[in-house]
């Protein structure tokens, strides 16, 4: 396994600069390696897309959509059996139905982001150009480190992977990260 220090930049200027800094410091470009990340949930691991099974904020929206439909349809039956001597068994129906929907719709919506988490998730790689320095030692990890650090790197991880003809060839975008130095600190 290769040890690699990876850091990401909100702009190409910045990891080029970064990349022939590197290489001023002794990196060779079997060392480097550049790639854009796209953001968080745009990373198509699955074959129609994303890159989670499910929105975890819309977790809760099936329970929120039956509740919904049950105090909608009860109140869409008042209001019809209110209107059947005017209108006709029809109304109580239609009542029904029309509550029951507009009740599924207000629960599934009023539910969306409720889950509230035990502990905070980890911080997901944001979008950006990422820079990763196959550093096999201990100092040159630390020099990598700095190096990116004064190019005003967005985010700096630590991360074992196999490296390959100047390729991270197994990064993972949706890994939980080593953060060196998390996104925006």
């Amino acid at each position: 396994m290769a040890h690699i220090v990876a850091a990401e930049f909100k702009e190409f200027a910045q990891a080029e600069s970064a990349l022939e800094a590197l290489r001023e410091q002794g990196f060779s470009s079997s060392q480097l390696t550049t790639f854009y990340l796209n953001a968080p949930g745009q990373h198509a691991t699955f074959p129609i897309g994303g890159d989670q099974y499910k929105d975890p904020e819309a977790a809760e929206g099936g329970s929120g959509a039956l509740k919904g439909a049950a105090l909608g349809s009860a109140a869409g039956l008042a209001l019809g059996a209110a209107a059947v001597p005017v209108v006709g068994i029809a109304a109580a129906i239609g009542g029904i139905a029309a509550g029951a929907y507009a009740g599924s719709l207000a629960g599934a919506v009023g539910s969306l982001g409720k889950d509230e988490p035990d502990a905070a998730p980890p911080v997901a790689r944001p979008a950006g150009v990422v820079v990763a320095v196959n550093a096999p030692t201990p100092p040159e990890r630390e020099r990598a480190t700095s190096i990116l650090w004064r190019h005003r790197a967005y985010s700096i991880e630590l991360a074992e992977g196999n490296w390959k003809d100047g390729t991270w060839q197994d990064f993972d975008p949706v890994s939980i990260p080593n953060w060196r130095k998390a996104p925006g600190t």
